[in-house]
């Protein structure tokens, strides 16, 4: 017996279509009101895991670096995640990134992505090694490269790529080093290449010497310390090098500490060749935790925290100071 209409008869023709295609347009509605639902819900998860997901402040790993008109400083940051009752701490992952903060512009700070996913115990040897005016490079979980003016990432692959005869060196960070370029140690341990920063191929090369210091320099010292200046020193430009000279007066800049007190800061003062003081600036850092000092003529910078509180832990800062000026800029490398 075949399907009947209302009134006991069998379904025309057109009665038969009519009620496919109303079963087919009932059909679509539930299944679009499914995939609805569904979206919903999916959003709503997404939603719960931001909602309940706890993110960090990302804080400064190893030393700063000057890098032209910037300071550089790498930042781990703890990857958001899910609070639990019983968390257990090795199944948190931690991203690097890159702080570019332009000396001249506070404003125009960025934080530049480097990587994610690691354990914390994969950074222990985390740090910037150096600048070479077009990349910052740093040692990671692997060597990376940030170009500072595009934010691209230089890897070891494509170093292998533009030095195929060095392939097998990239991976080993024993053999990564650092002067005025990027280097290479070669295989016999005792040589290296330096890179190029826009062609990335290496050459070798030989060590250059170093600058003898200015034999002048203690006896100057001297002076200031006893007209009142409390562990007065020179900032060079370099490791076993003379004082960082400035110019326009011609004198130097000198550092000291503001009093014997504990938690006495930093101060720095720009001095000319004759002694005379020009101005005195008070970094806000505490003097025997500063950890960096990065010279330049133009804009020096200085890495260390702020004098202690009880019951808080101590701000990093980097202090940018101009020495035409003696102007002091603070950035907390809190992220």
């Amino acid at each position: 017996m075949g399907i009947q209409n209302r009134n006991g008869n069998a379904l025309t023709k057109e009665e038969k279509q009519r009620k496919a295609r109303a079963f087919v347009s009932r059909f679509i509605k539930v299944k679009m009101i499914l995939a609805i639902v569904l979206v919903v819900c999916a959003l709503a998860a997404v939603g719960l895991k931001g909602a309940l997901s706890i993110s960090t402040t990302g804080t400064s790993v190893g030393q700063s670096f000057r890098a032209g008109n910037h300071v550089v400083t790498l930042i781990r940051t703890l990857e958001p995640y899910i609070p639990t009752l019983h968390r257990n701490r090795e199944n948190d992952r931690y991203r690097i990134g890159l702080l570019v903060s332009p000396v001249d512009d506070p404003s125009q700070e960025r934080l530049i992505p480097i990587s994610g996913g690691f354990r914390s115990n994969d950074l222990r040897l985390t740090k910037v090694i150096g600048f070479d005016g077009t990349n910052v490079w740093c040692k990671v979980d692997q060597l990376q490269g940030v170009n500072l003016k595009t934010g691209k990432l230089v890897d070891a692959a494509k170093l292998r790529d533009a030095n195929p005869d060095l392939d097998e060196y990239w991976d080993d960070l024993r053999r990564i080093s650092f002067d005025t370029r990027l280097r290479v140690t070669l295989s016999d341990w005792k040589h290296f290449s330096e890179v190029d920063p826009i062609t990335l191929k290496a050459t070798p090369v030989r060590q250059a010497g170093i600058t003898p210091s200015d034999s002048r320099v203690e006896s100057f010292l001297k002076t200031l310390a006893k007209d009142g200046y409390l562990n007065p020193s020179f900032v060079r430009s370099g490791p076993n090098t003379e004082p960082l000279r400035l110019s326009d007066p011609a004198g130097f800049l000198m550092v000291y500490t503001a009093g014997p007190e504990r938690g006495a800061t930093l101060m720095v003062a720009r001095v000319t060749a004759e002694g005379k003081v020009i101005w005195k600036a008070d970094t806000g850092l505490e003097r025997f935790t500063l950890q960096q000092i990065l010279p330049d003529a133009r804009f020096p910078a200085f890495v260390g925290t702020r004098p202690p509180v009880p019951d808080k832990v101590s701000e990093p800062l980097v202090v940018i100071i101009n020495t035409q000026s003696g102007e002091v800029s603070p950035r907390s490398l809190w992220r």
